[in-house]
């Protein structure tokens, strides 16, 4: 479920600014982004392409390209690396998911997977993660190619490239949990879900990533960090516009890339670039001095967000 298919609201245009957070400068808002822009985009380092989709919704049959779903559907390979960040389709239907899994494994070197909302719809959260578990047990291959980034780190061989994946469920805000709990549907397909389970994970998730990237820098301070995550890592720039302030917004976003909250985290300068979904808005800005990065196909019923997904986008980290 996105903010549009809730709303039915017609998309705003996109804009094309990034937005940096910067505690005592003195200098203009434009410049800092600039800055920010230039060293972050030109790296002096031998850089790492992974390709990057998300929310393909494979569950949901598709009447206008009939050709979409799991056994059909194929992402054409631009680097050797692809990152599925959520809501692929539903790991309630097992055999339509490992199919769509394997064939990937087979085109790329290596395949990480984050898991959204969306994999435990049918299921619960513990069936979802077993039904995962036995898929490596039975394919080979996908041992071998697969990683799912559920908490999980892979870092990159002959290279200074980490990667840390997990959902970043959101914290959904008091003021905003009634409102969330009529609509989204996930308090009624994913079995025994609850507000309260998904702000619990948000505390074990967000506790995870804070202390992994600090592990990283106090270890292995010359490595560079690229975040994957399902949930967006900000309110701002990473869903459409009319969206930022909705009543639901809680259930998308988590604020961590904006203001004070972010310069508190140690070592979020080796953090280069974060990728997310579920908003269902395709996105390239700078926040908090990180290239932050969504590339969502969405539901067939959604033309304006299909407009911006790209197959071949690749990012260089």
């Amino acid at each position: 479920m996105s903010f549009s298919s809730i709303f039915s609201e017609k998309r705003a245009s996109k804009e094309s600014s990034s937005s940096t957070s910067s505690t005592h400068s003195i200098l203009p808002k434009s410049l800092v982004d600039y800055l920010h822009s230039v060293s972050d985009r030109s790296p002096t380092y031998p850089t790492i392409p992974v390709q990057v989709v998300s929310d393909l919704h494979l569950e949901i049959p598709d009447p206008v390209f009939k050709s979409r779903g799991y056994s059909e559907y194929t992402i054409p390979r631009h680097c050797p690396y692809l990152i599925l960040a959520g809501d692929i389709g539903t790991l309630n239907q097992r055999d339509s998911y490992l199919c769509f899994l394997r064939r990937h494994c087979e085109i790329f070197d290596k395949v990480f997977l984050v898991l959204g909302n969306h994999e435990f719809y049918g299921t619960s959260r513990h069936g979802g993660l077993s039904t995962l578990d036995s898929l490596f047990s039975e394919d080979p291959i996908l041992s071998q190619k697969l990683v799912v980034l559920n908490r999980g780190r892979y870092d990159f061989p002959d290279s200074k490239l980490t990667i840390l994946g997990c959902t970043l469920q959101s914290e959904i805000r008091p003021e905003q949990r009634l409102e969330i709990e009529g609509k989204l549907n996930d308090f009624r397909q994913i079995k025994g879900w609850t507000v309260d389970d998904h702000n619990a994970e948000h505390s074990i998730d967000i506790a995870w990533l804070r202390d992994a990237i600090e592990e990283i820098t106090e270890t292995e301070p010359d490595r560079r960090i690229l975040v994957a995550t399902h949930h967006a890592p900000s309110f701002r720039k990473t869903c459409a516009p009319q969206h930022e302030d909705s009543a639901l917004s809680s259930a998308f976003c988590t604020g961590i890339l904006e203001g004070g909250a972010w310069r508190g985290w140690k070592g979020k300068e080796l953090v280069k670039a974060w990728v997310f979904g579920h908003t269902h808005w395709c996105c390239d800005v700078m926040l908090g001095g990180v290239r932050v990065v969504s590339n969502q196909r969405g539901y067939w019923f959604e033309p304006t967000v299909r407009e911006d997904y790209k197959e071949d986008l690749v990012l260089d980290v």
